[in-house]
């Protein structure tokens, strides 16, 4: 193996012990081999780092942080990021998992295009059943111009309600790892809804270079707790849901 990784993969944990060793399994097991895997343990109070233990005797690729306070799913990405070394970085949350050869297929359009970033397709898996969801905005090469004339205005809302032009989520997506760690730093530690659009959707805009690929090799799992949630206080999740507005607002105030 090379002294620097071609790719860094930054998993975040918080609880998640009965998903972790699917999640962790998947990303050692790829059939490239050349990449960083590091696992954040945000202090978990379950398995989960017992999990992380496991994986770090075995495979010397493996990087384990073990952070004393929970500080959230921003704060964890942050660490990771900061501590990667790899050309480019993929968030994996750590209750889903990839196929096998994803990280190959999506570096192989590192390779033929020399772009800043990978947008793949994805695969929703609820109680057993797959859907892939793709990004509307059609596959291909994207260079800046074509970034602010046929990207930009479309990532938010493709003309539907709620039908995003690029998929919100950061993880499963491939940016060269100075990127990523310049907006990552951005983003506010107290956005806890909407995390990954405020990367997603901060970062786009400032790249020279992007591939939007069908490729879907990411399992995003939806479990049964996260279809429906009970919302006891409105005006707590109004003010959630303002950091996220408040910290695009001023993103986006640029264009």
């Amino acid at each position: 193996m090379s002294t620097v990784a071609d790719i860094s993969v930054i998993v975040p944990i918080y609880n998640v012990d009965p998903y972790l060793y699917q999640c962790v399994n998947s990303v050692v097991n790829q059939s490239m081999k050349n990449i960083e895997i590091i696992l954040v343990n945000d202090a978990s109070t379950d398995n989960s780092l017992h999990i992380c233990e496991y994986f770090r005797k075995n495979d010397n690729r493996v990087v384990l942080i073990n952070k004393k306070k929970n500080e959230g799913l921003v704060s964890a990405r942050k660490t990771g990021i900061y501590h990667a070394t790899g050309h480019y970085a993929m968030y994996v949350d750590a209750d889903d998992w990839i196929s096998l050869d994803y990280l190959e297929k999506i570096h192989s359009l590192v390779i033929s295009y020399n772009v800043e970033a990978v947008i793949p397709s994805h695969i929703r898996e609820f109680l057993g059943n797959e859907k892939i969801l793709k990004n509307k905005i059609k596959s291909g090469l994207y260079d800046r111009k074509k970034i602010q004339i046929q990207i930009l205005p479309k990532m938010l809302s493709y003309g539907k309600f709620f039908s995003h032009g690029i998929t919100s989520y950061s993880w499963g997506k491939l940016f060269l790892r100075e990127k990523l760690l310049e907006y990552q730093s951005s983003i506010p530690d107290d956005i806890i809804m909407g995390e990954d659009a405020a990367l997603t959707f901060s970062i786009l805009p400032q790249l020279k270079s992007i591939y939007i690929s069908d490729i879907a090799g990411y399992y995003y799992r939806q479990r049964p707790g996260s279809i429906v949630k009970e919302v006891n206080d409105y005006e707590i999740e109004a003010n959630k849901l303002s950091s996220l507005f408040q910290f695009l607002r001023g993103v986006f105030f640029e264009y």
